[in-house]
């Protein structure tokens, strides 16, 4: 792709990861204040943001125009969603009794639970693997079908791999089992504090609700951020060995868009977990919620 088509590609997904983010935050507020007319609000809104930009594409818009009327019907989802984070004032929360409330503690505890439950290394360590299977299966594709006796006639007809087919693998394994990582990590992160009880024992301290949803989405955030990084050194690493050096920069962007990609996935798993009384309830629901945005974002788009 050219620089311009990067630079398209990347402001069209940002301004829909904006909408997704923002709306997500209307949906786990209508559930966590029972206000479910939030929940088809959401809906409603997103359903009216493709209408216009598929109706912008048809009349054949200019490209600009068409991201500028795009930004304007999805600013009023974040302005909202920020108005609303104000009011729950996160960071200068204050119990029933008036005392302060610092937001760091509340973060510093989720961070030593991800350390208590091993998350803090696993994670990692399953990115890294995902990471050298990616580069590897890429590198000895062309070996594999020879393996395969039935595959033989059609050896011939694949090509030599190279880096671009190593970072095709990398994106398809991320895209496919960072999924499932991500349901797995925060299917529980609310569900087992609810099931075991210290969920209401936290909370008779002076932490409010959403102190205690947002300091574990911040660490899961971390997480996954800091397990990309690490995938990102290794994988450039093992393709300078298998395949050539290429500049750091080009997979350390492959894993911001991968990263983008995983935050609305994650914002759902973690609302699945909020609803849920169990963590197999909790999956259930992310699971679901996921599979809907998924199918969502799977839908044609047209092209102006």
């Amino acid at each position: 792709k050219t620089f311009e088509a990067v630079t398209k590609d990347l402001l069209e997904r940002t301004i829909a990861l904006i909408l997704h983010v923002s709306l997500s935050y209307w949906v786990w507020r209508g559930f966590s204040r029972n206000q479910k007319g939030l929940l088809f609000a959401a809906i409603f809104y997103h359903t009216i943001v493709d209408m216009i930009v598929v109706l912008a594409g048809v009349a054949g818009m200019n490209y600009w125009l068409m991201e500028a009327l795009f930004v304007l019907i999805v600013l009023p989802a974040p302005i909202l969603a920020l108005r609303w984070i104000k009011q729950e004032t996160f960071w200068k929360m204050r119990a029933p009794h008036k005392s302060k409330v610092n937001f760091w503690p509340v973060l510093k505890h989720e961070v030593l639970y991800l350390r208590k439950s091993h998350k803090i290394w696993l994670i990692p360590l399953v990115f890294i693997l995902i990471t050298l299977m990616s580069i590897v299966m890429a590198y000895f594709m062309p070996e594999i079908f020879k393996s395969i006796e039935e595959m033989q006639q059609y050896v011939d007809l694949i090509p030599t791999p190279t880096v671009s087919d190593a970072l095709a693998q990398y994106v398809k394994n991320f895209s496919q089992f960072g999924f499932i990582i991500i349901i797995l990590i925060g299917m529980s992160s609310v569900s087992i504090e609810k099931e075991k009880g210290t969920a209401a024992l936290f909370l008779t301290k002076p932490v409010s609700r959403s102190s205690f949803i947002l300091a574990k989405s911040i660490s899961l955030m971390f997480l996954l951020l800091v397990s990309l990084i690490l995938s990102s050194i290794v994988a450039n690493i093992y393709i300078a060995i298998l395949f050539e050096s290429i500049p750091f920069g080009h997979i350390a962007l492959i894993s911001l868009y991968l990263f983008l990609w995983f935050l609305p996935l994650l914002g759902l798993t973690i609302v699945g977990s909020s609803i849920g009384k169990s963590a197999a309830t909790s999956a259930g629901i992310s699971l679901g919620l996921c599979i809907v945005l998924m199918v969502l974002g799977s839908i044609p788009t047209v092209q102006g």
